[in-house]
């Protein structure tokens, strides 16, 4: 599992409660092992990935409701929110089909929990801040995600 996080906005820092406010994306890459695909290539027809919860994508016909397959999405932790949002919906899409390489990615809006936050040289300060996540990477082809 490959992961990477950009971060869109970051509001004003509060050291009083060691909180600030994050806006960030969190896009995961990895091979999905143990599903096999729809050999019957006469019938084949665009799909499209769809989360059902936060732990499964189920591939769609575009045009029509027909599941050809269910996948299950690593689980990612935000390890130092206080509560966040979701901003649209997660998206799942596979790269490549010969290595069923797939992309998960979601923007989410957070307040995040800082341990260090101190005012010194004020008011031209700096911080270091934070953000905690916690993303599970050990699976074994065709078993379900370590917990």
């Amino acid at each position: 599992i490959r992961f990477q996080v950009v971060v869109w906005y970051v509001g004003p820092v509060d050291v009083v409660l060691n909180r600030v406010t994050m806006q960030f994306r969190v896009t995961m890459f990895w091979n999905e092992f143990g599903h096999t695909d729809h050999d019957d290539d006469s019938s084949k027809s665009e799909t499209v990935w769809k989360m059902m919860g936060r732990r499964k994508a189920c591939e769609k016909e575009i045009l029509g409701d027909d599941m050809t397959q269910q996948i299950d999405v690593p689980p990612v932790s935000i390890l130092n929110a206080v509560s966040f949002d979701v901003v649209g919906e997660p998206e799942v899409t596979r790269l490549r089909e010969d290595t069923k390489l797939m992309r998960w990615t979601c923007l989410y809006k957070a307040i995040l929990v800082q341990d260090r936050l101190r005012v010194e040289n004020f008011p031209h300060d700096a911080h270091e801040l934070v953000l905690k996540l916690g993303v599970l990477t050990q699976r074994k082809p065709s078993s379900r995600w370590d917990r």
